[in-house]
C-alpha cells in the first residue's frame, strides 16, 4: 500500500484522487493548509505528493515538495508545454493535465513508483527514518551512527515490525517472530518490550513515534520515504546519491526535450525550403516585363 499526500483545495482533484487510490489500496493523506502539508510530508514520507498548482501559492507548495524523498505531481489545466516545463524546473517529477480519469491517474501514479524503484541501487537490507537505521540482515540498529544496545529479543522484536514496515502485525505474529510459537497468547509481554523499546528509543534521541498500536488489532511502524531504501552503513550517502540520480535523470530528460525540440524545429525548416524549391516559379508581374 502507497501514500499520497494532497494538498486539499481543489475539490475535483480530490475526488478523482479518492477514487483513484482507493481501488488500489493506497492511503489518501489530505492536507489542510501549509503548516499541516509540511508536517506530514516529513512525517508521513508519502510515496507521491500530488500538488493542484493552479492555486495561488501551488507553485511554492511544489517547490518545497521537491526537497522530500517523495515524487511530486503537479496537476494544472494549462495545456501549455512552457506551463509543464516550468512546473518541472521548479522541481515537479510529473505534470498531469486537468481533467484526468481517476484510472488513468493511478496507473500513471504507479508508474511513477516503479519507475523510482529501477532508479534505486538495491533492495531492501535496510530500514530508515530520520536518524534510525535498521540493519535487516543482522542484529544492528543505530542513532545518529551510534549502535543502540539491545538485547536478542529485542533484535528480534525491531526486525520483525521495520521488515513489515505499513503493515500490522498483531500480537500473536510478533510473539511467533520474536519469541517462539510457544509464547503465543502472552499478549502482556509483547505490550511490555514494546514500551521498553519505545523508551530506549527516545532515550538514544530518535524523538520520533516509531511504533504505532491498533488497539485489539497489534503494532506497526512508519514505512520509510522510497527512496530511503538504501544499503546499511551508508544510508545518508545512498539515500542523498538516490536524490542527485533522480535529480540527474530529470535534467536529462529535460535536455532531451529540448534537443527533440530543436531537432524538429530544423525538420520544419528543411521541409519549408525543400517545399519552396521544388515548387514553381511565380509568374511575372505585367508591370516587370
Amino acid at each position: 500500500m502507497g501514500v499520497a499526500l494532497v494538498r486539499d483545495g481543489d475539490r475535483e482533484c480530490v475526488a478523482v484522487l479518492r477514487l483513484a487510490l482507493n481501488a488500489a489500496a493506497w492511503h489518501l493523506e489530505p492536507s489542510a493548509d501549509r503548516d499541516d502539508f509540511v508536517r506530514k510530508l516529513w512525517s508521513r514520507h508519502p510515496d507521491i505528493v500530488v500538488i493542484d498548482a493552479d492555486r495561488d501559492d501551488g507553485e511554492d507548495f511544489v517547490v518545497t515538495a521537491s526537497d522530500a524523498h517523495s515524487i511530486v505531481v503537479a496537476v494544472t489545466q494549462d495545456h501549455s508545454d512552457q506551463r509543464s516545463i516550468n512546473l518541472l524546473d521548479l522541481g515537479a517529477d510529473a505534470v498531469f493535465i486537468k481533467p484526468i480519469a481517476p484510472d488513468l491517474m493511478r496507473a500513471r501514479l504507479e508508474a511513477k513508483i516503479r519507475s523510482l524503484h529501477r532508479l534505486l541501487p538495491v533492495a531492501a537490507d535496510c530500514y530508515v527514518l530520520e536518524n534510525l537505521t535498521v540493519d535487516l540482515r543482522e542484529p544492528s540498529v543505530q542513532v545518529s551512527g551510534h549502535p543502540l544496545h539491545l538485547s536478542a529479543t529485542e533484535h528480534r522484536l525491531i526486525h520483525a515490525l521495520a521488515a513489515n514496515a505499513g503493515r500490522i502485525l498483531s500480537h500473536d505474529q510478533l510473539l511467533r517472530e520474536a519469541w517462539g510459537e510457544e509464547y503465543e497468547g502472552n499478549h502482556d509481554l509483547v505490550r511490555t518490550f514494546v514500551s521498553s523499546l519505545r523508551r530506549r528509543l527516545k532515550d538514544a534521541g530518535f524523538d520520533h513515534e516509531l511504533i504505532h498500536t491498533e488497539r485489539s488489532l497489534g503494532y506497526w511502524v512508519v514505512r520509510p520515504p522510497v527512496a530511503a531504501v538504501v544499503r546499511p552503513r551508508v544510508a545518508q550517502e545512498d539515500a542523498e546519491s538516490t536524490r542527485v540520480a533522480v535529480r540527474e535523470q530529470r535534467e536529462r530528460l529535460r535536455a532531451g526535450m529540448y534537443r527533440l525540440q530543436g531537432s524538429v524545429e530544423k525538420l520544419q525548416q528543411s521541409a519549408y525550403k525543400t517545399a519552396n524549391r521544388d515548387a514553381p516559379p511565380a509568374p511575372e508581374s505585367p508591370v516587370t516585363k
